[in-house]
């Protein structure tokens, strides 16, 4: 986990790391629903918020998700 993540939030995002992907190790930390983070051009915890914004219509034609980047996009917007 990385050290600037505060102590509580970091038990936090193991626990539910290890709930969603069954895994404890770092690289778990890039999966993606249904287990497609391979079809991504580069892991997903090394996109920036531009990267994450513009990716959805491919998420939605190769991951056959139609549900991914509405979040992102509303908090693009909000931070503007």
């Amino acid at each position: 986990m990385d050290k600037t993540v505060p102590k509580g939030a970091a038990i936090l995002l193991d626990f539910i790391r290890q709930t969603e992907t069954g895994r404890s190790d770092r690289v778990s930390y890039d999966v993606i629903y249904g287990h497609n983070q391979d079809k991504l051009p580069k892991p997903i915890t090394s996109m920036t918020l531009g990267d994450l914004v513009d990716a959805p219509a491919s998420f939605n034609k190769r991951l056959k998700s139609s549900a991914s980047g509405a979040a992102i996009i509303d908090l693009s917007k909000s931070l503007d």
